[in-house]
């Protein structure tokens, strides 16, 4: 297929989060071209979907079709195999590797695997068909999300984790910010400058609401059985949970399905969890952190201080709301606390 001259949007990068941008861009008339280097299905490290994803399809008209398509808990791929992966502690990994006897990552693979009875059992009878591919170090995010006439969306911009789900919701929710602010600076409903400063705003608080959650969680993981998420004799997580959902399960980044109080509170718990506090009021998280700080820990800080002055409802900012009518994508103009 031949290359355009010319279109009104040039999308780089065919993935979730830019054909996403796509879709919501032609189907509001914008001429728009996506330019991408791979073959799809391509391979991704990734599992599952969380809850939002649904509407964000649904918005598109691509809920039906996703759906025919069929999802398995085993994650039998398009060709018949069955995807099965080994998520470990990057400590744990280096140590374990010292003392095996394994020569090849293949090897340390099928070792890894086996140390996992139930998953071990199943596979008993399979062969491994593909060489081994592995991910690690993978949390990064961008300085900025946007800049005039341009937009930066999923892995493009930030990657929080392969495990808790968070790469395609980010993208979805990442190109329908992006669609939309492209689309207002298009149709006049603000400058650009105010456009693409909304967009990536909106990048930054889903990224940094998801990625607190995630710290949380990962935190508790590695204690095992001491209490982090939940108190000393609590019988399991299921008040953490109720409280991290709509982060955890991106109900958050849609329009309308829980409060803004509902999304503070999981913000502060996680917050909690990540750096418990001992009282302190009115100091910031970098202030109290001990020193030293590695540069990932100087970022959560900026990230938790961010969040704590600059969370607004349903993502509005400097008085700009997302209008979500198919044909009449746009920013409006909002008054402060309305």
């Amino acid at each position: 297929m031949a290359i355009p001259q010319k279109a009104a949007v040039l999308v780089i990068g065919g993935g979730p989060g830019g054909s996403y941008t796509a879709a919501a861009l032609a189907r509001e008339g914008i001429d728009t071209v996506v330019l991408e280097a791979d073959v799809f299905p391509r391979y991704h490290i990734g599992e599952s979907l969380v809850a939002s994803i649904r509407p964000l399809l649904k918005f598109i008209e691509l809920d039906e079709k996703f759906e025919k398509r069929g999802f398995t808990p085993c994650i039998r791929t398009h060709n018949g195999t069955t995807s099965v992966g080994v998520v470990m502690n990057q400590e744990m990994a280096t140590e374990k590797k010292k003392s095996s006897t394994a020569t090849s990552s293949r090897e340390f693979y099928l070792e890894s695997v086996d140390g996992a009875r139930g998953i071990a059992q199943l596979l008993k009878s399979a062969t491994l068909d593909s060489q081994i591919k592995q991910a690690s170090d993978w949390s990064y995010n961008a300085s900025w999300y946007g800049s005039p006439y341009l937009r930066i969306v999923g892995d493009a911009g930030a990657f929080i984790d392969p495990y808790f789900s968070s790469g395609v919701h980010l993208a979805l929710s990442g190109g329908l910010s992006a669609a939309v602010s492209i689309v207002a600076s298009l149709r006049g409903d603000c400058d650009e400058d105010a456009a693409w400063n909304w967009h990536s705003h909106g990048v930054a608080n889903r990224y940094g609401r998801f990625l607190l959650v995630v710290l949380g969680a990962t935190k508790q993981i590695r204690a095992r059985d001491s209490p982090v998420m939940n108190q000393q004799g609590d019988d399991g997580f299921d008040m953490a949970f109720t409280i991290i959902k709509p982060v955890i399960q991106g109900t958050a980044d849609v329009q309308g399905k829980v409060s803004e109080q509902d999304v503070y509170d999981a913000v502060t718990f996680s917050t909690g969890v990540v750096q418990p506090t001992s009282g302190q009021e009115g100091v910031s998280w970098l202030e109290k952190a001990p020193t030293p700080m590695s540069a990932e820990e100087q970022e959560v800080g900026r990230v938790m201080n961010n969040l704590a002055k600059a969370y607004k409802a349903a993502d509005a900012y400097e008085g700009l709301m997302a209008r979500l009518e198919r044909g009449n994508l746009g920013l409006d103009h909002v008054q402060e606390g309305a």
